[in-house]
């Protein structure tokens, strides 16, 4: 009898095991996932306030040295 509830505590154990490393493994992601939206998005800000501030200043002209 003994015997049965070690393999069903090593059961339980497994089980909750997996449980854990499903979540971890899918906050990971999920957190990685945001992480790479959150980039793209403030690289394409960038992009355009830079493309926008070379369009009001002329950026694309050469500038004489004073």
């Amino acid at each position: 009898m003994r015997y049965l509830w070690i393999v069903a505590g090593l059961v339980v154990a497994g089980v909750l095991a997996l449980w854990l490393i499903k979540a971890v493994i899918g906050f990971f992601f999920s957190m990685l996932f945001y992480i790479v939206i959150g980039a793209l998005v403030v690289g394409g800000a960038i992009y355009l306030v830079n493309r926008a501030r070379r369009s009001i200043n002329g950026g694309n002209r050469r500038r004489l040295p004073y």
